[in-house]
C-alpha cells in the first residue's frame, strides 16, 4: 500500500489508527498477532561453515582442478603447494570473517534506537524493540 499517497485521514482510516495514537491495549493486540518491531535476526553461521564458504569460487575450483591435475600427471609437489595455497587462503578468510562479524555484532548491540509514539493520546519514549 502506498500511504504516502493517501490523505492523513484514509491513512488513518487503513490502519485503524487516530491521530491520538493507538491504545495501548490495541498496541498489545497487535504485538501478539503481528510481533515485535524488529528485524529477524539471521543464524549465526559456524567457524566451520565460514571455512567452508572459503571455497565458494570460480577462482578457487580452478585451483583445485589444476591441483587434481598436477596429482595426475604426478607433479605432487605442484599439487601441494596449491593446495597449501589454497588452505592457507581459507583460513585467512575465515580469521577476517569472523573477526568482522564479531565486530558488527558488538556495534549493533551498542547502539540503542528510541522511537517517539502516541499511547491513549500521550507522548512516550520507548526502545524500538520494545513497543508497548
Amino acid at each position: 500500500m502506498n500511504y504516502h499517497t493517501k490523505s492523513i485521514d484514509e491513512t488513518f482510516k487503513l490502519l485503524e489508527a487516530t491521530e491520538k495514537g493507538l491504545s495501548t491495549k490495541e498496541a498489545q493486540k497487535r504485538e501478539k498477532h503481528f510481533g515485535k518491531n524488529s528485524l529477524p535476526k539471521e543464524k549465526e553461521k559456524t567457524l566451520i561453515r565460514i571455512f567452508l564458504e572459503q571455497f565458494k569460487s570460480p577462482i578457487i575450483y580452478i585451483l583445485l582442478i589444476a591441483s587434481i591435475v598436477s596429482v595426475m600427471i604426478k607433479e605432487y609437489s605442484d599439487a601441494a603447494f596449491i593446495m597449501a595455497v589454497l588452505f592457507i587462503n581459507a583460513i585467512i578468510g575465515t580469521y577476517q570473517e569472523y573477526t568482522a562479524r564479531k565486530k558488527a555484532d558488538s556495534l549493533k548491540s551498542s547502539v540503542k534506537t528510541y522511537v517517539d509514539l502516541l499511547r491513549d493520546g500521550i507522548k512516550k519514549e520507548f526502545s524500538a524493540l520494545m513497543l508497548l
